[in-house]
């Protein structure tokens, strides 16, 4: 297939690529902003079984190791009746308490909320559990008619709330809530429970602990989004016109540093007191300025143009990275009053950095390193021929 820069413009003009390409961005924003928790820094813990059930009704039970009293357990109500459409009684559940695994042979209850004569029944699938033929049937029936405490919820928590499950007991209904742990929205167990928890949280111990455990499950939300999101654009790709001028995109945004590392040659006066100019030879997007050399140091500077726009200009001695080859370098940053454009890196070496954050633009970027690096080598030149 023939691509022409149309058949590019329109393919990035189309409302769904558009669309995936915004929401990724945001995702891999807040994955970056929420991958580190103490949670996730193992992986076996949070993919047991009963890891989360463990956590939420720990949270839930007014006599848990969080020294916060009722206090969780009221807003996980006030979350259900403000948030989720129920109108349930605080009164109902003054002296709750909260059971895990709990049930008969046939049934086991993940999380149950048990006051004096109502109940709520909390099944989880955070972790992506199958769901058994009738599950929630079944515990309805064992609560609510066998063991005669009145059910005023059923939730079905899964990790964004796309597991959508029903009931074909009319009584129950109107019960049931399937409810996302998060999916960035007010309604979803994060936003609308967890949060506010954390808010009124006075025991720093158990206030840290419910910042972690929020971190966690944005966490695996966001790596599904981020699937979801992909699958989205895989299916818009996945004919071969379309994928041929994704290719082409790639190949066009893979071949930006290099354009720009040429690019930056050209604009280059004089190259001097460097004796060669090139590129990097293992990395081309490197350009490289070489064969420096006064008394027993060898000045080396090094301009990089990368994937993620930015620039560095790296100015080094090549022959003394230790601290003897820091003092020779700084020396002639100094002496041309180059000193505060640069930040020490380590062992010889200085670098000066420029980010699209700050320069809004890489041909920005590309304007003002020329600029710099051309005046930087003047300003060598001088002192190199005193």
């Amino acid at each position: 297939m023939k691509t022409t820069n149309m058949d590019i413009k329109e393919f990035l003009e189309q409302d769904l690529v558009k669309s995936c390409v915004k929401k990724y961005k945001k995702i891999l924003k807040d994955k970056e902003m929420v991958e580190y928790n103490v949670f996730n820094i193992s992986s076996y813990n949070n993919q047991l079984e009963n890891f989360h059930s463990d956590v939420l009704a720990s949270l839930l039970d007014p006599n848990g190791l969080h020294c916060e009293g009722n206090k969780f357990l009221i807003l996980f109500i006030t979350f259900l009746n403000e948030k989720q459409g129920f109108s349930i009684e605080q009164s109902w559940f003054e002296n709750a308490t909260i059971h895990r695994e709990i049930g008969n042979a046939e049934s086991h209850i993940d999380i149950l909320i048990l006051g004096s004569e109502k109940s709520i029944i909390i099944e989880n699938k955070i972790n992506d559990a199958p769901y058994m033929i009738d599950q929630l049937d079944r515990y309805f029936l064992l609560v609510n008619d066998e063991w005669k405490k009145n059910v005023c919820g059923i939730i079905y928590l899964s990790l964004e709330g796309f597991k959508k499950v029903s009931t074909d007991i009319d009584r129950a209904k109107p019960l049931l809530k399937n409810i996302g742990a998060y999916e960035d929205k007010n309604i979803d167990l994060c936003t609308g429970w967890l949060f506010p928890c954390y808010l009124e949280c006075t025991n720093e111990d158990s206030r840290s602990l419910i910042f972690q455990y929020i971190k966690l499950i944005k966490h695996l939300a966001n790596n599904s989004m981020e699937k979801n999101t992909i699958e989205d654009y895989y299916g818009f790709i996945s004919n071969s016109a379309n994928f041929e001028i994704a290719k082409t995109i790639i190949q066009f945004t893979n071949s930006i540093p290099l354009y720009r590392a040429k690019k930056f040659i050209d604009s280059i006066i004089d190259h001097s007191p460097y004796r060669n100019l090139n590129l990097w030879s293992s990395y081309p997007n490197i350009c490289l300025f070489t064969n420096w050399v006064e008394s027993s140091n060898d000045f080396k500077l090094d301009v990089g143009f990368h994937d993620d726009g930015s620039v560095t200009v790296l100015f080094w001695n090549i022959a003394k990275d230790n601290e003897d080859g820091r003092l020779a370098v700084f020396d002639k940053i100094q002496t041309i009053n180059f000193d505060t454009q640069f930040y020490f890196l380590s062992d010889s070496k200085y670098e000066k950095k420029y980010t699209l954050s700050e320069f809004k633009s890489m041909i920005n970027i590309d304007n003002e390193v020329a600029k710099f690096v051309n005046l930087f080598l003047e300003k060598l030149r001088e002192i190199s021929n005193k």
